[in-house]
């Protein structure tokens, strides 16, 4: 369905303020569990989200589908899925919100299919923040605000190539007023992943002036530096609107930050009515980037809102910080849950020890299990891959509070085990829940990964298996086994502070 609900000349105040919820409206019944990550082109396909699922239903229907997954494993809480701004705003206040409401129909309809189909859950993924690709630039921002400048690269002569130094192919990489480019790999010998961030340092309150670009917009308001937020919180105002009072919908995660120490230019400059500015200043992204989250936390007046901090540990410490030392801009001051994938690299454990100590009871924590992490399930020997064995010792220290509290700095298990030797007789289904139950989680995020590699020969398909057939595990607080459990052994009960 195409519908406006707001005026395109409007903006959106720079800090929302909105009475506190009532604690009985908020929503946390039926979100703890397990939750399948669904990559976009996932999402994208009719295959994992026919359309037609309900009116050619049957118990067996469609199962390579999502649904289908839904339906039949009661320990399966829900999806995670990407919110796509550029998808849904087809013009300046105008909204297509086919794909959605048509998930949300769907999810919703399940109950009255028996089975297990009760209580499904929907978690939006806020990825309006990063994208992954060149080309999906238009997939998080509407077309409006695609506005470019000189391009960071091209075809013909770089400076920006896939493949190696002595052998590259160079790319075209446009420059948007909005965005700003990243090399995720430029650490690396052979060099392939580029992306866009958001300008989330345009989101800081007290700005004045224009956006980037030779002052790109045709209107004032559309050169105005807050022209970005403004349009940004129009929508996501519009998507609470439409779903807050949907059984189906969980809550919201923030997407994890761009690799911060890799911006594609670190030098380049404009005029933005206050005199030159470098493109990229790391410590207002992450201002903006606060700010950004104190302000949706005023529009998701009644669901969770879980901050993803990765990729800067001094970040996700200062996140992480106990109740005996609140800062203003923490997770637990501000109503923020907690994740943080990616850790399977080592580098993000003082924000991770820090979580489980401080953070249990009081915002919802939520654990991830990427490609990666399969990788370390499997035992493969790469340097810096966490390789656990199933109950990783509780890591003590006497650091101030706040910081690094003895977090382990190799693996956990010190040299790399042999491959499989720590999955035991259950595989990496075990590893998987007791690292859930190490960091205290309520929430589990799993990757739909179907496809092998040498690296990772157990992913989605083998967790199902482990999942359906588990006869040891219970989850801690109810005893039931986790393969019969709705919260799939997850911690159910509710922190402090959900909003």
């Amino acid at each position: 369905m195409v519908m406006s609900m707001f005026s395109p000349a409007k903006p959106f105040p720079a800090t929302v303020v909105v009475d506190p919820p009532d604690p009985e409206t908020v929503v946390w019944d039926d979100v703890p569990g397990i939750y399948l990550k669904i990559g976009i082109d996932q999402l994208d396909s009719s295959t994992q989200f026919p359309t037609n699922y309900l009116t050619n239903f049957g118990n067996n229907s469609f199962p390579a589908s999502v649904y289908y997954d839904l339906l039949h494993y009661k320990w399966l809480r829900g999806i995670q899925i990407d919110l796509l701004w550029g998808d849904v705003e087809t013009s300046v206040g105008v909204y297509d919100w086919t794909k959605y409401d048509k998930i949300f129909e769907i999810i919703e309809g399940l109950a009255g299919k028996g089975l297990n189909g009760a209580d499904k859950k929907v978690m939006f993924l806020l990825s309006s923040t990063k994208v992954f690709a060149i080309d999906d630039a238009s997939r998080i921002l509407p077309s409006y605000l695609l506005s470019t400048g000189t391009a960071y690269s091209n075809s013909t002569s770089g400076p920006l190539y896939t493949g190696t130094a002595a052998d590259p192919t160079y790319i075209d990489m446009p420059r948007y007023d909005h965005l700003w480019g990243y090399d995720s790999n430029s650490n690396q010998a052979t060099t392939s992943g580029f992306g866009y961030h958001l300008r989330t340092g345009d989101y800081r309150n007290g700005l004045t002036g224009v956006n980037r670009n030779n002052n790109g917009g045709a209107t004032a308001e559309e050169k105005a530096i807050g022209y970005l937020k403004a349009r940004e919180y129009a929508f996501l105002q519009a998507v609470y609107n439409r779903y807050k009072d949907s059984p189906v919908l969980a809550g919201f995660i923030s997407i994890e930050p761009s690799p911060l120490e890799f911006p594609v230019d670190r030098t380049g400059t404009f005029n933005g009515g206050r005199g030159n500015e470098v493109e990229y200043v790391e410590a207002d992204n992450f201002d903006g980037r606060i700010q950004r989250l104190k302000d949706l936390r005023q529009i998701f007046t009644n669901h969770m809102l879980v901050e993803c901090c990765t990729h800067n540990t001094p970040y996700q410490t200062k996140m992480t910080v106990p109740t005996t030392n609140l800062n203003a801009d923490c997770c637990i001051t501000n109503g923020f849950g907690f994740t943080a994938p990616n850790f399977h690299l080592g580098v993000n454990t003082v924000g991770l020890h820090n979580a489980r100590r401080y953070m249990h009871g009081e915002v919802p924590i939520v654990v991830q299990c990427q490609g990666q992490d399969m990788e370390s399930i499997k035992g493969v020997t790469v340097p810096n891959y966490w390789q656990w064995d199933y109950t990783p010792p509780d890591y003590g220290g006497t650091a101030a509070a706040g910081v690094n509290q003895g977090h382990p700095t190799t693996k956990i298990s010190g040299a790399p085990l042999p491959n499989n030797a720590h999955l035991g007789a259950n595989g990496g289904g075990e590893w998987v829940i007791r690292r859930s139950w190490y960091f205290r989680a309520n929430i589990l995020v799993f990757q739909r990964i179907t496809g092998h590699t040498a690296k990772r020969p157990w992913t989605y398909p083998e967790f199902v298996q482990y999942m359906q057939t588990d006869t040891v595990l219970t989850n801690p607080l109810s005893g039931v086994l986790i393969t019969n459990d709705p919260y799939g052994g997850m911690i159910y009960t509710k922190p402090t502070r959900v909003v």
